[in-house]
């Protein structure tokens, strides 16, 4: 199965901009994308969670579907999402300090003992827009942070350029009703 490596990253100040696909797709292939993590590429320790040098919030892609054209709309099935290493983001005590927040296969614990069920999803996922200043989530898609966009569901986007140029990334183990 064709993977699609954390390599192949958007720099958030190219959202929704990026041209030039870092790999090509078969409609109806199905493929692995891999995702960094809020700063950086696995979190294995608290340190990890707060790198010198980080890569914030950047997503994987575009990737180029072949024989999708403007117009078309894309049926993104999301056939599973496999955590490695642990979760960060948001702070608790600091607003510098991301948060470490070590998860298994039930649950995500935050500091203070707060636990909530692990229920990974897709917080930012998109088909490149024709036009980068005109992003609508009901047409594009983009950072959502909208929990159904998870295993066993199917997010449908409508294409404006050829091969849809899809990006994801920004996966959490546990999203509420949206931001809030």
């Amino acid at each position: 199965m064709k993977r699609i490596t954390r390599d192949h990253t958007v720099p958030l100040d190219q959202r929704y901009r990026m041209l030039e696909p870092v790999a090509e797709v078969d409609l109806g292939e199905e493929f692995i994308v891999e995702t960094i993590n809020f700063r950086t590429p696995i979190i294995r320790t608290p340190a990890d969670a707060n790198p010198p040098v980080y890569r914030e919030r950047q997503e994987t892609g575009p990737i180029f579907v072949k024989g999708i054209a403007p117009g078309d709309v894309l049926a993104i099935h999301v056939e599973d999402i496999r955590p490695e290493g642990h979760a960060s983001g948001g702070w608790w005590d600091d607003p510098k300090v991301a948060s470490f927040l070590p998860i298994d296969a039930e649950t995500v614990c935050f500091p203070g003992g707060l636990r909530a069920r692990r229920a990974m999803m897709i917080g930012d996922i998109y088909v490149t827009p024709d036009a980068p200043d005109r992003v609508n989530p009901w047409d594009n898609g983009g950072n959502m942070d909208f929990k159904d966009v998870a295993a066993g569901n199917v997010l449908h986007l409508r294409a404006e350029k050829p091969g849809g140029l899809l990006v994801l990334g920004d996966l959490h183990a546990a999203q509420g009703d949206g931001e809030v």
